[in-house]
C-alpha cells in the first residue's frame, strides 16, 4: 500500500527521476524486511 502511495507522488515532488527511485527502492526493501520479520515470527524464528 505504501509503495503504490509513493508511485502516485508528483513527479514534481521530486528533484529527479534517481531521487524517486531511491525512495521507491527503499520502500521495497522496507516492505521486504517486514515481510521477512514476519515469516520468521509465523515460523518462530525470531
Amino acid at each position: 500500500e505504501l509503495k503504490r502511495l509513493y508511485r502516485l507522488l508528483p513527479v514534481e515532488v521530486f528533484g529527479d527521476d534517481e531521487q524517486r527511485q531511491n525512495l521507491l527502492n527503499a520502500c521495497q526493501m522496507a516492505l521486504d524486511l517486514a515481510i521477512e520479520r514476519e515469516e520468521e515470527q509465523q515460523h518462530g524464528l525470531g
